[in-house]
């Protein structure tokens, strides 16, 4: 699979590839389907605490919305929208390419570009464990995974290809 020419979509709706997004810094995303509020919802906090722990550090933290366009991200996200990089899949075309069979999944591409980790489903000590690794190669502060508040582990569904958006 070649990691460096998958395009995300801006919530402005600007295309770049990974190529492109991981020039300087190492990429941190969190991938989601927004046709599952159950899922995402109780992650959110998790992604902005992944967030705060690598902020200053060599990487960008984002969202990737499957099955959303620009028009959902604020309702979707809230205030975590200004926070950390959003990029849109509504076809699950950029989820598809790095390799994804399910959401909610933790992804971690380097700057070389390739994936440096991936895991798939809500499984708190994988998640600590990626960002562990992310955290040394930055030589940065860890995030605290799991929480007592966190959502229990929850395996990931799998991706759809319905061709269409789910929100409106």
């Amino acid at each position: 699979m070649d990691v460096a020419s998958v395009k995300l979509r801006s919530r402005q709706g600007r295309e770049r590839t990974v190529d492109d997004l991981t020039t300087l810094f190492d990429l941190c995303l969190v991938v989601i389907d927004v046709r599952r509020p159950s899922s995402y919802e109780r992650l959110l906090a998790v992604v902005e605490r992944i967030d705060k722990a690598l902020s200053g550090a060599d990487c960008t933290v984002g969202v990737v919305l499957v099955a959303a366009d620009e028009t959902d991200v604020d309702r979707v996200l809230g205030p975590l929208a200004r926070k950390v990089a959003v990029f849109v899949d509504p076809e699950a075309q950029a989820a598809t390419a790095l390799g994804l069979s399910g959401t909610p999944a933790l992804v971690w591409i380097t700057t070389a570009p390739e994936l440096g980790a991936v895991v798939e489903g809500w499984d708190p000590p994988a998640w600590r464990e990626m960002l562990d690794r992310l955290a040394d190669k930055l030589a940065w502060t860890r995030a605290f995974l799991p929480r007592p508040d966190d959502p229990a582990p929850f395996a990931a569904r799998a991706l759809r290809h319905e061709g269409t958006r789910a929100l409106t």
